[in-house]
């Protein structure tokens, strides 16, 4: 068997060629594989939303909620 960097491939007995072709498109199935099997039959419901972030319309900050606090605090017994 002869591997070659471009994905080719030789398949030699006693120094004849037997078989060549590519190892992506020869070989049944292929050797590395699509990363993501196309479904026909699949869809988006009716219902999909493509936006990146949805509004909670029930969401709400607590009622001491302090906009002016630090978004970190120092914490004293931490050691670096």
């Amino acid at each position: 068997l002869v591997l070659n960097p471009d994905n080719s491939f030789e398949v030699q007995i006693d120094g004849l060629v037997k078989a060549s072709g590519n190892l992506l498109s020869s070989m049944e199935p292929p050797v590395n594989p699509a990363q993501e099997i196309d479904d026909p039959s699949d869809f988006k419901p009716a219902e999909w939303v493509d936006e990146a972030k949805i509004d909670d319309p029930s969401a709400f900050k607590p009622s001491d909620w302090d906009e002016d606090a630090p978004m970190m605090m120092d914490d004293p017994s931490a050691s670096k």
